[in-house]
Protein backbone atom coordinates (compact mmCIF):
# COMPACT_ATOMS: atom_id res chain seq x y z
CA UNK A 1 0.00 0.00 0.00
CA UNK A 2 1.14 3.22 -0.79
CA UNK A 3 1.18 6.34 1.72
CA UNK A 4 -1.52 7.77 0.20
CA UNK A 5 -3.75 5.07 0.58
CA UNK A 6 -2.59 4.48 4.23
CA UNK A 7 -3.18 8.16 5.26
CA UNK A 8 -6.69 8.51 3.57
CA UNK A 9 -8.48 11.51 5.36
CA UNK A 10 -11.55 10.41 7.33
CA UNK A 11 -13.51 12.93 8.43
CA UNK A 12 -16.39 12.77 10.85
CA UNK A 13 -19.20 15.58 11.50
CA UNK A 14 -19.28 16.80 15.56
CA UNK A 15 -19.44 20.02 17.55
CA UNK A 16 -15.77 20.34 18.77
CA UNK A 17 -15.29 21.32 21.96
CA UNK A 18 -15.87 24.86 22.93
CA UNK A 19 -17.65 25.21 19.49
CA UNK A 20 -21.41 25.76 19.01
CA UNK A 21 -21.72 24.52 15.34
CA UNK A 22 -20.97 20.92 13.74
CA UNK A 23 -17.53 20.97 11.09
CA UNK A 24 -15.60 17.91 9.89
CA UNK A 25 -12.84 16.68 12.22
CA UNK A 26 -10.07 14.36 10.95
CA UNK A 27 -9.98 10.98 12.19
CA UNK A 28 -6.32 10.50 11.78
CA UNK A 29 -5.41 14.05 13.14
CA UNK A 30 -7.71 16.11 14.48
CA UNK A 31 -7.91 18.62 11.97
CA UNK A 32 -11.19 20.80 11.93
CA UNK A 33 -12.02 21.65 8.19
CA UNK A 34 -13.66 25.16 8.67
CA UNK A 35 -15.87 26.41 5.97
CA UNK A 36 -16.10 30.11 5.77
CA UNK A 37 -17.57 32.24 3.85
CA UNK A 38 -14.92 33.80 1.01
CA UNK A 39 -14.33 36.88 0.15
CA UNK A 40 -14.99 38.74 -3.44
CA UNK A 41 -13.96 42.29 -4.53
CA UNK A 42 -14.64 44.05 -7.17
CA UNK A 43 -15.45 47.82 -8.53
CA UNK A 44 -17.67 49.62 -10.78
CA UNK A 45 -15.35 51.28 -13.11
CA UNK A 46 -16.59 54.85 -14.44
CA UNK A 47 -15.24 56.74 -17.41
CA UNK A 48 -17.59 59.58 -19.07
CA UNK A 49 -20.34 58.83 -16.95
CA UNK A 50 -20.56 55.09 -18.43
CA UNK A 51 -19.82 51.58 -16.12
CA UNK A 52 -16.75 49.63 -17.50
CA UNK A 53 -18.35 46.15 -17.68
CA UNK A 54 -16.86 42.81 -18.12
CA UNK A 55 -18.21 39.27 -20.38
CA UNK A 56 -18.24 36.49 -18.50
CA UNK A 57 -16.08 34.15 -19.30
CA UNK A 58 -16.37 31.15 -17.56
CA UNK A 59 -19.72 29.74 -15.76
CA UNK A 60 -21.76 30.48 -13.96
CA UNK A 61 -23.40 32.77 -16.41
CA UNK A 62 -20.70 32.63 -19.00
CA UNK A 63 -21.26 35.39 -21.71
CA UNK A 64 -23.34 37.61 -19.32
CA UNK A 65 -22.50 41.36 -18.82
CA UNK A 66 -21.16 42.13 -15.03
CA UNK A 67 -19.16 44.27 -12.64
CA UNK A 68 -15.36 42.93 -12.50
CA UNK A 69 -14.83 41.14 -9.33
CA UNK A 70 -13.41 38.14 -8.20
CA UNK A 71 -11.81 36.18 -5.04
CA UNK A 72 -9.53 38.11 -2.92
CA UNK A 73 -5.79 36.59 -3.13
CA UNK A 74 -3.74 36.05 0.19
CA UNK A 75 -1.51 38.85 0.83
CA UNK A 76 -3.50 42.04 -1.11
CA UNK A 77 -5.90 44.32 0.05
CA UNK A 78 -9.69 45.10 -0.86
CA UNK A 79 -8.36 47.78 -3.30
CA UNK A 80 -5.51 45.79 -4.56
CA UNK A 81 -7.96 43.08 -5.31
CA UNK A 82 -10.63 45.23 -6.89
CA UNK A 83 -7.82 46.96 -9.07
CA UNK A 84 -6.20 43.23 -9.85
CA UNK A 85 -9.66 41.83 -11.00
CA UNK A 86 -10.55 44.76 -13.03
CA UNK A 87 -7.20 44.52 -15.40
CA UNK A 88 -7.65 40.63 -15.21
CA UNK A 89 -11.04 40.21 -16.40
CA UNK A 90 -11.13 44.02 -18.53
CA UNK A 91 -7.40 45.20 -19.35
CA UNK A 92 -8.40 48.63 -17.62
CA UNK A 93 -6.09 50.54 -15.03
CA UNK A 94 -8.56 51.64 -12.27
CA UNK A 95 -8.01 53.97 -9.63
CA UNK A 96 -10.13 52.87 -6.50
CA UNK A 97 -12.07 54.90 -4.72
CA UNK A 98 -14.78 55.05 -1.89
CA UNK A 99 -16.66 51.69 -0.74
CA UNK A 100 -19.95 50.99 -2.44
CA UNK A 101 -21.04 48.94 -0.38
CA UNK A 102 -20.61 44.85 1.17
CA UNK A 103 -23.05 42.35 0.72
CA UNK A 104 -23.65 38.76 2.31
CA UNK A 105 -24.45 35.98 0.21
CA UNK A 106 -25.12 33.55 2.45
CA UNK A 107 -26.28 30.43 0.15
CA UNK A 108 -22.79 30.41 -2.11
CA UNK A 109 -20.87 31.57 1.32
CA UNK A 110 -19.39 34.81 0.08
CA UNK A 111 -18.98 38.04 1.31
CA UNK A 112 -19.16 40.53 -1.55
CA UNK A 113 -17.01 43.88 -1.38
CA UNK A 114 -17.05 46.71 -4.15
CA UNK A 115 -16.27 50.09 -4.82
CA UNK A 116 -16.82 52.72 -6.80
CA UNK A 117 -13.58 53.41 -9.37
CA UNK A 118 -12.42 55.77 -11.80
CA UNK A 119 -11.28 54.38 -15.26
CA UNK A 120 -8.84 56.94 -16.13
CA UNK A 121 -7.83 56.58 -20.09
CA UNK A 122 -11.09 54.57 -20.73
CA UNK A 123 -9.18 51.70 -22.40
CA UNK A 124 -10.53 48.31 -21.42
CA UNK A 125 -11.20 45.31 -22.66
CA UNK A 126 -14.98 45.37 -21.49
CA UNK A 127 -17.12 47.46 -22.66
CA UNK A 128 -18.50 50.85 -21.30
CA UNK A 129 -22.23 51.35 -20.88
CA UNK A 130 -24.35 54.95 -20.16
CA UNK A 131 -27.17 55.02 -18.14
CA UNK A 132 -30.35 52.86 -19.11
CA UNK A 133 -27.90 51.39 -21.84
CA UNK A 134 -27.04 47.69 -20.38
CA UNK A 135 -28.80 45.30 -21.66
CA UNK A 136 -31.28 43.67 -19.51
CA UNK A 137 -31.34 40.46 -20.98
CA UNK A 138 -27.55 39.91 -21.07
CA UNK A 139 -26.86 40.96 -17.31
CA UNK A 140 -25.17 38.56 -15.57
CA UNK A 141 -27.01 39.81 -12.21
CA UNK A 142 -30.52 41.44 -12.26
CA UNK A 143 -29.05 44.46 -9.95
CA UNK A 144 -26.33 45.31 -12.32
CA UNK A 145 -28.11 48.06 -14.26
CA UNK A 146 -29.21 49.90 -10.88
CA UNK A 147 -25.81 50.72 -9.43
CA UNK A 148 -25.69 54.74 -9.47
CA UNK A 149 -22.68 56.48 -10.38
CA UNK A 150 -21.07 58.76 -7.42
CA UNK A 151 -20.72 62.09 -8.98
Amino acid sequence: MSQQQTLKEQFRREVPEGDHLERSICDHCGFIDYHNPRVVVGAIPVFEDKILLARRAIEPRRGFWTVPGGFMEKGESLQEGAARETWEECGAKIDVGPLLGMFTVPHIAQVQIFFYADCPDGKAAGRLYGKGRIPARRRSAGNVGRVRCQN
